[in-house]
Parts: C-alpha cells; sequence; structure tokens
C-alpha cells in the first residue's frame, strides 16, 4: 500500500511535463550516488573504486553525479582520490569531491578566525585534482559541521562553532578561487537539516554530540552570515543535506510530515533565504535519503521503509519544480559503508557479476534507477574494461535477528515449515512468521514448532565460498515440564549437526560450511511429540567468503 501511494505522489507531482521532458538532454541529468573508498573505513582498492562507479552509473545515467570521498593527508590516497576521479570522467559521470580533512586554525582564541595554513594545504590538494575539457569538478567543503562532533573545536557553543565554521569556509574558498581554475567549482558547506542543540561536555573541556538534534539549520546560516557575509559571493552553488524530519527524532511514524509538507527536506531554501541568496541560485543535494527509523522492529523491512520516503524526496526536491529549476544535482546516500548499511542503496553481501554490475539492490536503488530511466531513457551499460571484485566484496555477516524481515529471500533468508519445506506466512500485528499449524512461528531470534509440523530459517548462498555457521539453542522455558524439542544444523538436506535442547540442556554449534552457488544451510526446530513450552531461542549467524 505504500508503494502504491509513492507511485500515486510522483505521477501526480510530474504528469503535467513528463511528455516534454522526455527528451531532455544528459546534461539535465540531477541523478547521482555517493560512493566511498580509499578513506574512513573502506581500503584504498582500485577493484572496489571500479565497483562503486559502475554501480553509480547504472543508477545515475550518463552525466550523472558521483560524491567522491577523498582524504589529502597521504601521497597514496591523493593518488586514489585522482585516479577516482579519472575514471568518473571516463564513465561520463561528474565527480562531487568531498574532502576529509581535520580543521585546524593557525590562532588560539575563541572563536578561531585565522585558518590560512589549512585552506592553503587544502587548495594546494585541489590545485592537484585532475580536470577535463568537457565538465566540471565540484568541491565540497567540509561535512555537516553544525554537529558539535563534527568541528574540530569541539565547542559547547553552537553560535561560536558556526563562527569557526564561517571563517573556515570563507578562506578555503578564497584560496581555491585563487587558483584561477574556472572548471572547479565551489559547493556551500553541507548543513544537516537539524543538529544538536545539548552537546555533552567531555572530560577535556571539549563537547561531543548532545542527544537533542532540533537545531535549525536556518540558525546556523544567519550566525555565520554575520560573521562572514562575503562567504557566499565565493561559492558556485549551494549544498545541503536533506532528510525527512523523523531522521532527527522530531516525529514518530505515522505522525510525521508528508513529503510534500516536510521543513526537513526543503531547509536548504530557508538556508538560502538567510543567505540572501537569489531564488535561481544553482543547488546540489550532495546526501538525500532517509535513515530507517529506530523504533523499526527490523533491519531488512527498515530498506522498505527508506525505499518509500527516498523515493518521495524527488518529486518533493526536484520533479515538483521542473525539470531545469535550480537544483542541479541530487544524491542517495549511500552506496555500500561498513557502520552505514542501514542508509545504503545496496547489499554489501549481494551477488555481482560483469553483467549484472551491482551488489543486491535494495528496493531504493532499483525505484530510483526506473525513474530514472523513465525520465531520461535508458542508456546500455557498457563500461569498458573488466570488474573484477575487490576483497571488500567477497567476505561479509550475516545474523538471523538483525535481518529479520517480513519479505522472503531478503538477505539471503526464507521462512519455511514442515517436511516440504512449505513456506510461511508473514504476521505483520505479531510481527512474526506464521506456519501451517497455530504454534508453527519463527520470530527474530526465535523458533516454536507445531507438534507435527517442523520450522525451518533457510540461508541460500548466492556465491560460492565457505560459511562460518554458529549460534547457540536455549529453551526460553526452562522448567515447564515439556520433553524439549530438537534442533539441526543442515546443509542441502544433509543433517551437519543436532541436538535435543530441554530445559537446562542447550546447545551450540560453529561449524565451516563449504557451498555453491544455491546451496541452503537450514536451521530446523521440531518437536519431540508434544509442542507445549517449545519456544527456542536460535539467533544463527555466519561470517560468509566468496571464492575469488
Amino acid at each position: 500500500m505504500k508503494n502504491n501511494k509513492i507511485i500515486v505522489l510522483i505521477s501526480l507531482l510530474y504528469i503535467g511535463w513528463i511528455a516534454s521532458f522526455s527528451q531532455a538532454s544528459a546534461a539535465d541529468n540531477p541523478f547521482g550516488m555517493g560512493a566511498a573508498f580509499g578513506e574512513w573505513n573502506l581500503p584504498i582498492d582500485a577493484n572496489l573504486r571500479e565497483l562503486q562507479l559502475r554501480q553509480t552509473l547504472y543508477l545515475a545515467g550518463p552525466k550523472g553525479h558521483v560524491r567522491l570521498w577523498c582524504h589529502p593527508s597521504t601521497a597514496e590516497s591523493r593518488a586514489a582520490c585522482s585516479a577516482s576521479i579519472n575514471r568518473a570522467y571516463d564513465l561520463n559521470l561528474i565527480p562531487i569531491v568531498k574532502i576529509q580533512f581535520n580543521q585546524y586554525a593557525d590562532d588560539s582564541t575563541s572563536p578561531h578566525v585565522v585558518y590560512k595554513n589549512m585552506s592553503n594545504q587544502l587548495a594546494g590538494f585541489v590545485n592537484e585534482l585532475p580536470l577535463r575539457t568537457d565538465r566540471n569538478l565540484l568541491v565540497e567543503l567540509f561535512n555537516e559541521p553544525n554537529y558539535t562532533d563534527m568541528w574540530f573545536s569541539r565547542t559547547c557553543n553552537w553560535v561560536t562553532r558556526a563562527k569557526e565554521v564561517a571563517q573556515a569556509s570563507a578562506q578555503l574558498a578564497q584560496a581555491i578561487r585563487n587558483l584561477n581554475k574556472t572548471q572547479i567549482k565551489i559547493l556551500f558547506t553541507p548543513l544537516s537539516p537539524y543538529s544538536d542543540s545539548n552537546p555533552i561536555t567531555n572530560s577535556d573541556g571539549s563537547c561531543g554530540r548532545g542527544d537533542k538534534i532540533n537545531l535549525s539549520s536556518r540558525d546556523f546560516v544567519r550566525e555565520m552570515k554575520i560573521e562572514r557575509p562575503d562567504l557566499f559571493n565565493l561559492i558556485d552553488a549551494w549544498n545541503s543535506h536533506p532528510y525527512p524530519s523523523e531522521d532527527f527524532g522530531l516525529c514518530q511514524k505515522p505522525n510525521c510530515p508528508s513529503m510534500t509538507t516536510d521543513p526537513a527536506l526543503v531547509a536548504y531554501k530557508g538556508e538560502m533565504e538567510q543567505a540572501g541568496m537569489p531564488l535561481d541560485f544553482p543547488v546540489y543535494l550532495t546526501e538525500v535519503g532517509t535513515y530507517f527509523s529506530i523504533s523499526s522492529q527490523a533491519t531488512a523491512d527498515r530498506f522498505v521503509q527508506s525505499s518509500n520516503s527516498s523515493l518521495g524526496i524527488y518529486p518533493q526536491l526536484w520533479l515538483s519544480g521542473g525539470p531545469r529549476n535550480n537544483v542541479k544535482g541530487i544524491l542517495g546516500f549511500i552506496l555500500p559503508l561498513p557502520g552505514y548499511n542501514f542508509y545504503s542503496f545496496l547489499d554489501s553481501c549481494g551477488a555481482v557479476t560483469a553483467s549484472a554490475p551491482y551488489q543486491t539492490p535494495n528496493p531504493i536503488y532499483t525505484q530510483i534507477r526506473n525513474l530514472r530511466i523513465k525520465l531520461l531513457g535508458n542508456t546500455p551499460f557498457a563500461p569498458s574494461g573488466t570488474l573484477t571484485l575487490p576483497k571488500s566484496a567477497l567476505k561479509c555477516s550475516f545474523k538471523a535477528s538483525l535481518d529479520f524481515s517480513g519479505e522472503q529471500g531478503r538477505r539471503q533468508w526464507s521462512y519455511v515449515n514442515g517436511a516440504n519445506s512449505i513456506p510461511m506466512i508473514f504476521d505483520p500485528i505479531n510481527y512474526r512468521w506464521q506456519g501451517s499449524e497455530l504454534y508453527s512461528l519463527i520470530w527474530n531470534s526465535g523458533f516454536h514448532p507445531g507438534v507435527n509440523t517442523e520450522v525451518t530459517r533457510r540461508w541460500k548462498a548466492v556465491k560460492s565460498g565457505t560459511a562460518l555457521v554458529s549460534a547457540s539453542a536455549l529453551d526460553v522455558a526452562p522448567g515447564c515440564g515439556a520433553n524439549g524439542v530438537s534442533v539441526y544444523v543442515k546443509k542441502n538436506g544433509t543433517i551437519l549437526w543436532q541436538k535435543v535442547i530441554h530445559n537446562e540442556i542447550s546447545g551450540y554449534f560453529n561449524l565451516t560450511v563449504g557451498v555453491l552457488a544455491g546451496d541452503k544451510i537450514d536451521f530446523t526446530v521440531k518437536s519431540n511429540g508434544n509442542n507445549g513450552c517449545d519456544s527456542t531461542a536460535l539467533d544463527p549467524q555466519i561470517e560468509f567468503t566468496a571464492r575469488p
């Protein structure tokens, strides 16, 4: 039902001009993705770079945008950034460089006002970046410094922090302008629509992020303008990170604003108004998406929630204004990144092949790609060169409770019952899978068999490799007086481990299992003739390494 509502929303917003826009050129392409490699939790890996850039092209199409995370700290990372930009050019993508760097000041005042050394160092790095005559290179200043923990000084006073951000941004923008390279375009420092208003004081006197995320970016920009009103003459485009209000804990579903009324999604308009920017000033939204509500009951179902919300952002931020309004780029956040998979458009553990060059897509990836094709047309996906899987794409983890969802097959898990593996039916009210008997059940971390019907949580390999399979099986109702259950681990029907679980008798398995693509590993709980008090805690974990 939610997907239908989103489809209706999109149809209403662009039905009036879809015919005329169908012939728009690729230069009008606002679609894009965030990619991350060579920095933070990911290694510098040419194969990973190639994979993520192809995944971006597959979604965004020619002249789509790709946000590249670059770090100038070492010669290796600088070379990796240049290689990423050049490859983006080769794939007909428009690169946006997000510079990862610790901001530092030359003075010890509060607020800090001198950032000459840092600005010259970063401008020198930008000066090294490769350029092509047929397109621009967009450079993004810093990243969400309105959050206490995203700015180097960790000041507890947000007004002080806004003044420092204004000084650093203006001085860095001026240093980049002094390079006199017209193809380099400067994007404004992107802010989160809301940030923390109650920083937590650390033992060293600095501050960390507080838990009240209700400080408006509009107020932050107001203080930035007071400090450096000339900053806004030094940038070539606005930049912002729109996320819906639910992400900041400002509301809970179903009491959140709709996509067409949510102020967080159009926070950039309030920011630009405070800065006094003209209405037609170019805008890039280098992070777009939605976090999965903490109140959600299952990780995998949050991907569906994210799909519905993120897809609605496109008509709200771009389509509703027409194909040639001032929003020039809308970039989804993000391709698989350790620690941020709850935002990811792709499942980092999915299959990747040269003919289908994307990891298993979460719903939002497929839906936005289909929207792009409908609006801009489809271009055959045929980049030159072979695709070799990076090592990071060969290793992934699965855990039954974290991956649990109301969808058969999500993250390679399915839910069946009986000797013939009959698919179970999902019960959304009780948030569990229901089998053919009343008490044939599977929930996020446990099982309950029927009298005559076993229940099975099944994991299916999509690649060949090695699976390290482990879990403990426990009686949830010890001392109940029943006769326990039999727990099995099977591969394609062959028993690998089994044990009767009863009262204080528990079981633990740690198995190394070689699998081929399509093999099934079953975790089965079966009654011993009487299913009274047979609730069983069993939360299997699989550490999988694909065969190169």
